[in-house]
């Protein structure tokens, strides 16, 4: 593959590295790609689901970033396309703006913070940078605002005389329900793992029942039951689960890889098992004969030939876990608002990623929707509430694409817009604009 030259994406990987000396950062990173390399070399096959679950990185989460920039720009055969794809767009954006963050007063001591004393923050810091960046783009001056004794909001912006105080409130990735999920999901995988990878089958599931009311062993049993009453499980549908399998050709695979490897774990290995480009519930296990292009280092690990291979897409749409899964923000916007004087005009900005689907994000916008027009700003003049909800995929013809869509609450009567462009990220190729993202699919 070819090495993704992008000079906005080098730049801004370039001056955030620069804010300390360049002897600083060989030792960070390579002790990241031991990590990864250790991982993904240690075993010939396996899944690559659990593969990344084991992989934890949060330690040192914006040197991971930077590696995974320089993987992408640099050595791409190191490259890991989804987390990569969730960076690349922020970095895009600032290194588009480069000569505008840089203008953002305190910036240098915001990036110091995080690459040092505040690494796990990381996401959050990434965020308020962002938020300062889409203010100073329409003309306002910002400066992040010296955290002291009292409470205070992270931003500061003036224009025209006017002044604004903005907070920033980053959710995490993943709710711990879903970390909890998915962690059912891999316990019950692990039962079935050897005989989906014996078969060579693609599964696909659907729970109607929350993962951790059913035992580990619940699919095991119940396609043990099903292969011994009817010799081949086909579809099995009830009030539990709606279960379809299929045969994956491995004869086929293999002919595209006599011509060219394919990488380990990559959208086109997705794609050519069958795996549907947006399901964020995929996990595969492969048994395989593996190559490197040069130096096996971090994800540096292709596929030659497959004997025995096996994918899952599964989901869950039992209505308390997608309520569950449906954060709301109103404690989010409490402890904001606690942020701000009782003068000033305030704004909040939230930040979600939407990654358990549309279900979930559904209903999430009808609770956020509704408690907004609601929420008690008590003595404060807060006048807006902009949500910015965000995804990140790669395809095998698109190595990062980023939807983001926006809304926003203002307090009742007030009419005065701050913002002319309420997206974060400067990417028009590539962010849906005029509808919630998550109810159009990709094509």
């Amino acid at each position: 593959m070819e090495n993704f030259q992008d000079l906005d994406i080098i730049q801004a990987t370039t001056w955030i590295k620069s804010h300390v000396h360049e002897d600083h950062w060989p030792k960070r990173i390579q002790e990241l790609e031991d990590k990864v390399t250790q991982l993904t070399h240690a075993v010939r096959g396996g899944d690559f689901t659990k593969d990344m679950k084991r992989l934890n990185l949060q330690e040192d989460p914006i040197g991971w970033y930077l590696y995974l920039m320089q993987c992408l720009t640099c050595d791409i055969d190191k490259y890991e396309f989804y987390q990569g794809a969730r960076v690349a767009p922020i970095f895009k954006t600032l290194g588009a703006h480069l000569d505008l963050v840089k203008k953002i007063g305190g910036i240098s001591a915001k990036v110091l913070k995080m690459i040092k004393s505040e690494k796990k923050q990381t996401d959050s810091i990434l965020f308020e940078i962002l938020t300062a960046l889409l203010w100073v783009r329409q003309g306002y001056e910002v400066s992040f605002i010296t955290e002291g004794k009292e409470r205070s909001p992270d931003l500061m912006a003036i224009k025209g005389g006017e002044k604004w105080f903005i907070e920033c409130k980053r959710l995490s990735q993943r709710s711990e329900y879903s970390i909890k999920e998915q962690n059912n999901w891999l316990a019950m995988l692990g039962h079935i793992s050897k005989y989906l990878t014996d078969h060579n089958l693609f599964l696909k599931v659907v729970f109607h029942q929350e993962l951790h009311s059913l035992k580990d062993t619940f699919l095991r049993d119940l396609l043990i039951e099903q292969t011994l009453k009817n010799g081949e499980i086909l579809e099995i549908s009830n009030d539990i689960l709606t279960i379809s399998t299929s045969k994956i050709n491995i004869g086929n695979i293999n002919i595209i890889l006599e011509k060219e490897p394919v990488k380990y774990g990559s959208p086109h290995l997705r794609e050519l098992i069958g795996g549907d480009r947006e399901s964020t519930g995929f996990s595969t296990g492969i048994l395989a004969n593996y190559g490197t292009y040069g130096k096996p280092a971090g994800f540096n690990k292709y596929l030659l030939k497959i004997s025995n291979i096996f994918a899952v897409d599964w989901n869950c749409d039992a209505p308390q876990a997608i309520e569950t899964k449906a954060r709301d923000i109103m404690t989010h916007l409490k402890k904001a608002n606690s942020q701000f004087s009782n003068s000033g005009n305030a704004v909040i900005h939230v930040g979600l990623e939407t990654y358990d689907g549309p279900a979930v994000e559904r209903k999430r916008f009808e609770k956020i929707t509704q408690n907004a027009a609601v929420f008690d700003k008590e003595d404060k003049n807060l006048k807006f509430v902009y949500c910015h909800f965000l995804q990140t995929y790669s395809f095998t013809d698109d190595i990062f694409v980023c939807d983001e869509s926006v809304a926003y609450f203002r307090e009742r009567n007030y009419f005065e817009i701050p913002l002319n462009n309420n997206f974060l990220l400067g990417l028009d190729t590539v962010v849906k604009k005029n509808s919630l993202h998550w109810e159009i699919p990709h094509p």
